[in-house]
């Protein structure tokens, strides 16, 4: 990917957005936030408690990953998502 494909894709003009290269699907966006919600969802239920690092842990990871619409399907219980 060049440089400048990333600068467009990134950039934002105050005065006009369309010179952007890339349009989101609308799939892609509401699988975005149904993970969300669901990542969400699964905080406030679990109340799960961050590391040291303020990351969530290997099992809470692995648990939101379960609940995702494309989970992970070689995930284990010791990976970090």
């Amino acid at each position: 990917m060049s440089r400048s494909y990333v600068h467009n894709l990134f950039s934002i003009d105050d005065t006009d957005v369309t010179d952007m290269n890339y349009i989101a699907k609308e799939n892609d966006v509401k699988d975005t936030v149904y993970d969300f919600m669901k990542f969400c969802d699964f905080i406030e239920r679990e109340k799960p408690f961050a590391t040291s690092k303020g990351d969530l842990s290997t099992k809470a990871c692995y648990e939101v990953n379960k609940l995702l619409r494309y989970p992970q399907t070689d995930a284990k219980t010791t990976d970090r998502m």
